[in-house]
């Protein structure tokens, strides 16, 4: 933090009364002089009187004019010399009906006999040991140093018995960020802040506010006594939405005493600091392999187009399974909440289905977007609690989206089965909302040693277009670790519960694990962590009543199978078939436990050992339900017979990306399943 020097600022305003004074003085003894030259000459020499003042320990050194012979007057007895002396009253004076000048231009002036001038004579002698000179009144320290020096000094800011120094918000200063953002935006981004008709302290506030601008509102308001922990946390929200706007290559955060003019020392100005804005055109190719499929792709950018944080983009995908794939994307935050964002987006692409379907697939449409995203992370908490500090943050993510598009499956092949070419017989048209829920507070996405995962989808196709339904997927995920041999080799100095995944950055720093001397052997060490990761995931398909069509289209079936999916099985190769092409299911589900631990004596390797066990099952359901129920129900009870799978392989880790290398075999599996027998490569990024 950076603060202001108080007692500097004073000094200041000292040293310009002092120059005020000396100026009103000097022009004083320039009217002595004007009239001091219609007097006669006098023949008596010019005698100097040295001041007091003069000595060693005195402020000021002052000589016997030369302006006027006849006077012989200490130095200290002159208007200059006065006013040095006692500038507060030079200036208390120069503002009196008396100072004012004549109709000659003069100053009126006490005579040098009368008794004014005597006792001005007397009273203004300068004594350089006085206790008024000797040692100045002592400033009383701004609340903003004490509060910063009672935290450095190692106390509680949130004890109910800790000193807490009274502050008041005074204004937000936000510096180089009308470089790159316009100033209505500007000032939408500080209003949640300031504006106290949205505040959540303003009884008569609307809901909608809050629902809008979220924990923002709650923050101190400005001129509201509050302390340190409560400003840093409004200073850490509003950096937060700066750096959220992706502009600024860096936001620096600071609190300094108010310079306003009657700021008190409660007074507090937040200052953000924005760095050098972003480079606004970006352009990037990159090749993608992964989820079954090898891609090249060419990614433009155009960030902060009209100032606003808008984003314009556009992708350009080529690969095996997908052979083209075209997007063009505009986006921005609301005003006020970059939490929030729109996007609209028109794609195009065209996916090769022939190793299971012997289709191609190619979609076209528009869609547009409405996301939020929200983070529960501490703000402002000076002192984390070990309770505080093992937990990781909650994202919690929406998205509403409308989205039409004209779906074709073309490139037949030539062995291709009846019901495939009967699907392939004429385009479908889709006019669908979907709303799409992410919670998420893992450690880490690769392999987490802590939290879950929850998402779901929901969507209703029926406003229009042939594909009328309602289509609902779930998935959830959870990640632990534990050391099952623990309680055979207790150890005081160790404890494995307290490590966390070794991918993550803090490991280097924390981690537990025991050197390869230990006396244990490695083989059997109980300080080698296992991280366990169960994974569910689900699906249904349910036709509307409106619907003309006898079968659900193959863009909405679910696809089950692959080495991501469901291992030991080949892509998309589960759930009913025409000869050898796969048709899709209705209703699926999927569940995978898997097992990780470090290389024996090679902890930090990003090589681990793993150890699964998967199971589903796809099916189809009839067209219209609700005519028979029977029938309905009849056929998810092919989804009481799973096809899993067991086996063991090795992992390793490159950022998100992650490659298995498995050799399993097949537990149970049902006729026409493609199963796969001996060793599996995977490569991708989300494994079931």
């Amino acid at each position: 933090m950076e603060f202001s020097s108080l007692k500097g600022q004073r000094s200041n305003a000292h040293d310009e009364a002092e120059a005020r004074a000396a100026a009103a003085a000097a022009a004083s003894a320039e009217m002595d002089d004007s009239a001091s030259q219609t007097r006669p000459s006098s023949s008596k020499p010019r005698r100097t009187r040295t001041s007091p003042a003069s000595n060693s320990n005195s402020r000021f050194e002052q000589t016997t004019p030369a302006q006027d012979p006849l006077v012989d007057t200490p130095a200290a007895e002159t208007p200059f010399g006065q006013a040095m002396a006692n500038p507060d009253a030079a200036s208390a004076a120069a503002d009196e009906p008396h100072s004012q000048p004549l109709e000659d231009g003069s100053l009126p002036q006490a005579g040098l006999g009368s008794a004014e001038h005597t006792a001005s004579s007397s009273d203004s002698v300068y004594r350089p040991d006085s206790p008024e000179d000797a040692a100045e009144e002592p400033m009383k320290p701004h609340n903003l140093l004490t509060a910063t020096q009672l935290i450095q000094a190692g106390g509680d800011p949130l004890s109910p018995f800790a000193p807490a120094p009274i502050l008041r918000l005074n204004a937000l200063r936000i510096a180089g960020a009308n470089r790159a953002l316009r100033p209505s935006y500007l000032a939408s981004l500080c209003r949640p802040y300031m504006d106290p008709t949205v505040s959540t302290q303003n009884p008569d506030a609307s809901y909608l506010n809050t629902l809008y601008y979220g924990s923002r509102t709650s923050h101190v308001l400005p001129g509201q006594p509050t302390t340190l922990p409560s400003i840093l946390a409004l200073t850490s929200s509003l950096a937060g939405d700066l750096d959220k706007l992706d502009i600024f290559r860096n936001i620096k955060a600071s609190l300094a005493p108010s310079m306003f003019p009657g700021a008190s020392e409660e007074d507090v100005d937040v200052i953000l600091s924005c760095g050098k804005p972003k480079g606004r055109v970006f352009l990037k190719s990159s090749t993608d392999v992964g989820n079954g499929e090898g891609s090249a792709s060419v990614q433009g950018r155009i960030r902060n187009v009209f100032g606003g944080a808008e984003t314009l983009q556009g992708s350009a995908t080529f690969g095996t399974r997908t052979k083209q794939a075209f997007n063009l994307e505009f986006g921005g935050p609301f005003a006020g909440n970059p939490d929030i964002e729109y996007k609209l987006s028109a794609f195009s692409h065209d996916r090769d289905y022939s190793a299971f379907a012997s289709v191609s697939e190619g979609v076209k449409g528009v869609r547009a977007s409405i996301n939020s995203s929200f983070t529960s992370e501490p703000k402002g908490v000076i002192n984390l609690s070990e309770e505080d500090a093992g937990q990781t943050a909650s994202t919690s993510q929406h998205e509403l989206a409308y989205e039409a598009s004209l779906r074709e499956l073309g490139r037949v092949m030539a062995d291709a089965s009846v019901a495939v070419r009967k699907m392939a017989a004429a385009p479908s048209v889709k006019s669908a909302v979907s709303w799409t829920w992410l919670s998420e507070n893992r450690d880490s996405p690769v392999l987490p040693s802590r939290g879950r995962k929850l998402k779901s989808v929901l969507e209703y196709a029926g406003l229009g277009g042939d594909a009328k339904h309602v289509k609902v997927e779930i998935e959830g995920t959870t990640g632990r670790h534990f050391s099952p041999l623990e309680w055979l080799f207790p150890s005081s100095s160790t404890t494995s519960a307290s490590s966390p995944s070794p991918f993550l950055e803090e490991a280097k720093e924390t981690s537990t694990l025991p050197s390869t001397t230990d006396a244990t052997p490695a083989l059997f060490s109980p300080y080698y962590p296992l991280y366990t990761s169960l994974t569910f995931r689900s699906g249904l398909l349910y036709p509307l009543r409106s619907s003309s069509c006898s079968y659900t289209h193959f863009s909405d079936r679910f696809q089950l199978g692959g080495p991501t999916c469901l291992r030991m099985f080949r892509h998309s190769s589960l759930g009913p078939k025409s000869e050898h092409s796969s048709l899709g299911g209705d209703a699926f589900y999927s569940l995978g436990l898997s097992c990780l631990s470090p290389i024996p004596t090679k902890p930090h390797w990003p090589l681990m050992l793993h150890t699964f066990i998967n199971a589903g099952q796809l099916c189809q359901l009839p067209t219209q339900p609700w005519k028979d129920q029977g029938k309905y129900w009849g056929a998810l009870k092919e989804l009481a017979q799973p096809s899993s799978s067991v086996g063991v392989g090795l992992v390793y880790m490159q950022g998100q990306l992650r490659i298995e290398l498995n050799a399993g075999v097949p537990l149970s599996a049902r006729k026409g399943d493609g199963v796969k027998k001996g060793l599996q490569l995977a490569i991708g990024i989300d494994f079931l």
